[in-house]
């Protein structure tokens, strides 16, 4: 009886809006930083010691980011090819050389103009590059290929290929020896050596584990390469070619540097935000410090004793180690964007934390123009706002504290001590209470808004991915991506009241107040739960594909939104059946928070691409129909929405008959899903039946599909339900 209540209810609202067809559209893009001009994703970096400047490759900008080493200040970007990921620089001829893997080139920018004067097509996915001073040859280890481009640095064009194993990870140039050491994929765990007289292969190297970059000391003569499946490093002596000791470091060691003058290397571990301290003499680590959240690439600067650490997660920056007592003495930002959005519906102001910066910007919801600028300092986490008393809450990871925005003239009015770590943060706008997870103590403060203090704190037990609150309950739910459940707290008595098992790697929540459901996303099961409030039961299941990312709701009229980063693509649930009904291409790797203003019926997306937050209007009233239909070619499908079985009636004229034509069926992810063969002999009128099947004989799940007629270079696309 139930899905035949959500069938007359689909059918009613196409019947009711017959004139309000589904629109969700971007209106406006607002940047919160330079529309151009921003480096994102710093993932590499390389310095130029005679010019002392820092040359920072942005993986997702497609743009270098050109640091004075002076002042500490990026004084201008490059843009470059796709995903650019490696550089090297010839510091005698100040060519600087950047490894664009997307694009399978390198691009070679002249450090005296700093403009891109030629492009070198490699191999495929090419991953580092090394320069010989000495020949002025570039060598590209290609992880496509079997073997090393070398570049010519004087006609900037391809002079040989060298053999040297599948799949090269890394590369590097030792000028004392001419020789060249390439770090192949894992099937092989070894290193190859080239002699660069004659570029011929002479020897390999069997090693352990994964083998990731490689560094040469030509002080020591010695090699030291990454062991990243061991967290290892492996030292290499040069005379012999053979490993000779091998070094324990953090999880997951991405990078390595070395500083000939001080026999220094220093390793970046992203898996515990580590960078190891290795002495070359001892071949041991005597150190490790902490330059920001998952540390990516590492350079150093051997005449100042400067250490430069790319970190993507700690906000497109650049930290600056000072090597005489390894210490952070400096951040470089090398672009800002909106970190998380949120809105207050009372007054139409949203709120982005542009975290990288240390800046909360305030924009007006009417004409999206920047209103004010409110400093807090650098580690914002979360941001989230309560409507009611025009105040929004901030969580600072680095000083375990909450600060307290006035909406009314953007001013700070306190800062809370909470935590260890605060991460998440939301907002009971009926009992004026703010709920802080904090990462570092695994424990939730509970502050009074009207006194800015903390009140209570309670255990959360694990770490959480995401947190939302049912004011009307006064219930507070808590994701836990180590253990795969959510957490159920009782508002009342900060007490929890159950526990309850979700999918994979669980992280954001969204909660809809009025008909108290809880939209819960498994990233790694690439689908949301479902649960009812009032029984904290799963409901239903809605599908979708990897990297689903944010969710936010409309109460009013009952749509979830959330966000694919991979595909670029906003899905729209309609909440009485939990389906998919809309969806949107906003682009790729742009999503990563949804926030909505219900009183204007804006959603507000982040593009982290551009350093900006699209803007999008939703007027859906009913269920979408898109049909771009070619003149006299008739697509029509009933029922739909379906249970068991639909019937496709196709009408098509007789001077579009003669070529092979097409009917084909999507999922809401564009997968092709069944495929109907009409031929060439098609009548004018065809009536086809799908059981909900798919090619494979697979019973699909309820949901959203595409029907398309092609026929003649034509086609014509309708919208089909699914409910079982």
């Amino acid at each position: 009886m139930f899905v035949f209540r959500k069938i007359l209810l689909l059918i009613l609202i196409l019947v009711f809006t017959i004139s309000g067809f589904s629109q969700i559209s971007v209106i406006d893009t607002i940047y919160v930083g330079p529309k151009a001009g921003n480096g994102f994703c710093p993932y590499t970096c390389k310095v130029d010691t005679l010019r002392n400047r820092i040359y920072v490759a942005n993986i997702r900008s497609d743009n270098i980011s050109v640091v004075n080493g002076e002042n500490d200040s990026v004084v201008l970007t490059i843009e470059v090819g796709d995903s650019p990921i490696g550089i090297a620089i010839n510091m005698q001829m100040n060519r600087i050389y950047v490894v664009n893997t997307r694009d399978d080139n390198i691009s070679v920018i002249d450090g005296e103009t700093d403009s891109v004067i030629a492009t070198v097509a490699v191999g495929d996915f090419p991953q580092a590059a090394s320069v010989d001073p000495q020949t002025n040859l570039i060598y590209v280890a290609n992880a496509g290929n079997s073997y090393v481009s070398v570049i010519d640095g004087e006609g900037d064009s391809l002079f040989t290929t060298v053999e040297c194993g599948d799949g090269q990870s890394g590369v590097c140039v030792n000028p004392q020896t001419n020789r060249i050491y390439v770090s192949s994929v894992p099937s092989s765990n070894s290193i190859g050596v080239i002699d660069g007289a004659s570029h011929s292969f002479i020897d390999t190297i069997g090693v352990e584990g994964t083998v990731g970059p490689l560094v040469v000391n030509p002080v020591t003569n010695k090699i030291y390469g990454l062991d990243r499946s061991n967290s290892n490093v492996f030292v290499i002596d040069g005379e012999v070619d053979s490993v000779i000791a091998t070094i324990g470091v953090g999880e997951e060691p991405f990078a390595i540097a070395v500083n000939p003058k001080t026999n220094r290397i220093y390793v970046t571990n992203t898996n515990d935000s580590s960078v190891s301290v290795i002495d070359g003499t001892l071949d041991s680590v005597i150190s490790t410090f902490r330059a920001g959240e998952h540390p990516y690439g590492i350079s150093l600067n051997p005449q100042v004793n400067r250490i430069y650490v790319a970190n993507p997660y700690n906000g497109n920056c650049i930290y600056v180690v000072d090597g005489e007592n390894d210490s952070v003495i400096n951040r470089i930002i090398t672009g800002d964007n909106p970190g998380e959005v949120s809105v207050n519906p009372e007054t139409n102001r949203i709120y982005f934390k542009t975290a990288y910066n240390g800046y909360v910007s305030v924009f007006d919801g009417i004409s999206n123009n920047l209103i004010s600028k409110v400093w807090i300092g650098y580690g914002l986490r979360a941001i989230c706002v309560n409507p009611q008393t025009n105040r929004i809450y901030v969580s600072e990871e680095i000083n375990d504290s909450v600060s307290v925005i006035d909406g009314v003239n953007d001013s700070i009015i306190a800062r809370i001590g909470v935590g260890t770590s605060p991460r998440n943060i939301e907002a009971n706008p009926v009992t004026n209470r703010i709920y802080v997870e904090n990462d570092g103590d695994r424990s939730i403060s509970v502050i009074d808004g009207d006194l800015d203090f903390v009140i209570a704190d309670f255990d959360s037990r694990y770490r959480a991915g995401g947190i939302a609150i049912n004011p009307q309950t006064n219930r507070i739910y808590m994701s836990h991506i180590s253990v795969d459940s959510m957490s159920v707290f009782d508002g009342n008595s900060n007490s929890l009241d159950t526990i309850l098992e979700v999918g994979h790697l669980p992280t954001d929540i969204a909660v809809n107040s009025q008909t108290n459901k809880i939209y819960l996303i498994n990233s790694q099961d690439y689908n949301i739960y479902v649960f009812d409030g009032n029984t904290n039961s799963l409901t239903a299941t809605i599908e979708s594909r990897q990297g689903i990312n944010g969710i936010a709701v409309n109460p009013q009229i009952n749509h979830i939104y959330f966000c694919n980063e991979f595909s670029g693509t906003l899905y729209v649930i309609e909440g009485e059946t939990d389906l998919v009904i809309d969806t949107l291409d906003i682009g790729e790797f742009s999503s990563w928070s949804v926030s909505v203003n219900p009183e204007t019926n804006f959603i507000y997306v982040v593009d982290d691409n551009e350093s900006a937050v699209l803007v999008l209007k939703d007027e859906t009233s009913g269920i979408k129909e898109t049909l771009q239909s070619p003149k006299n070619i008739n697509l029509n499908v009933n029922p739909n929405p379906f249970n068991k079985e639909t019937k496709i009636v196709l009408n098509i004229p007789v001077d579009n008959r003669g070529e092979d034509a097409e009917f084909l069926i999507y999922d809401v992810s564009g997968r092709l899903v069944k495929t109907f063969f009409l031929g060439k002999e098609i009548t004018s009128k065809i009536t086809l039946s799908w059981d909900g099947k798919a090619d494979s004989g697979e019973s699909l799940s309820s949901g959203l599909y595409f029907g398309v007629l092609r026929v003649r270079e034509k086609e014509v696309q309708k919208k089909m339900i699914m409910i079982r």
